[in-house]
């Protein structure tokens, strides 16, 4: 690994610790979000929806991958393929069912999620 290459993954490390907004790329330009607005973001090709508190939903032309390369890592889970959820919204997740469920205010939010992805939020 090229030392540059070291440096550019160490600063992109550090501001993942610790951002007050993050930058997402659109069709159009970028946004900025803050983390807490963040409900859950899915994959759609090559595209990612970013879902957002107040009912809103913006496309991302980023990948799940990029876009959960700039989340806070504390903040944020995948909890399957093709799904990345806030950890702050978590409120169950059902063994049984192999299920996990969300909930903001009065909306609740219910995502499948793998056995093995259970055993890693279980840490």
């Amino acid at each position: 690994m090229k030392n540059a290459d070291f440096h550019n993954k160490v600063e992109n490390l550090i501001c993942r610790l610790d951002k007050d907004k993050l930058k997402f790329t659109t069709r159009t330009g970028f946004i900025f979000v803050n983390p807490e607005d963040i409900i859950y973001i899915q994959a759609d090709s090559n595209y990612s929806n970013l879902h957002l508190i107040e009912d809103k939903t913006v496309t991302l032309s980023m990948t799940l991958k990029a876009v959960q390369e700039i989340l806070p890592l504390k903040q944020f889970y995948r909890i399957n393929r093709s799904t990345v959820i806030n950890k702050k919204y978590l409120i169950e997740i059902n063994r049984k069912e192999k299920s996990c469920l969300l909930k903001v205010d009065e909306k609740e939010f219910s995502f499948c999620i793998p056995p093995k992805y259970v055993k890693r939020l279980d840490v």
